[in-house]
């Protein structure tokens, strides 16, 4: 699917589905970060996630910050990368200016602009 799927490894050779985190809309993910029960995703024009997958067989959506870079036949948020607090995300786009952006995720539920 072009969502992203959950599974546990516990024996590599026989992975086994767990869950589904689903997509904001349309747009197949591109870079997924796990990083201290949180999962952080780059959707491409759709933006960026952040699920808390600490119940993998239950991820819930903490946030959605929505795409703000210029309209770019496959372009999009490429990469995604929290900062080892969780505090901050940078995001990588891939424009015609190829933007780079730093965000706040103390509260996933307010995310905000601090720099490009």
């Amino acid at each position: 699917t072009t969502q992203v799927e959950i599974f546990n490894v516990a024996n590599p050779a026989v992975p086994v589905y767990v869950s589904t985190v689903y997509r904001p809309a349309w747009k197949p993910s591109q870079q997924t970060v796990y990083q201290n029960g949180k999962l952080y995703t780059a959707w491409g024009t759709e933006g960026f996630t952040i699920d808390d997958v600490s119940d993998p067989s239950n991820p819930v959506r903490l946030g959605h910050q929505a795409y703000l870079g210029a309209a770019v036949v496959h372009g999009g948020l490429q990469t995604i990368s929290p900062t080892p607090d969780g505090n901050f995300v940078v995001t990588g786009e891939y424009t015609n200016s190829g933007d780079v952006r730093l965000w706040n995720v103390t509260n996933p539920a307010a995310i905000a602009l601090v720099n490009s």
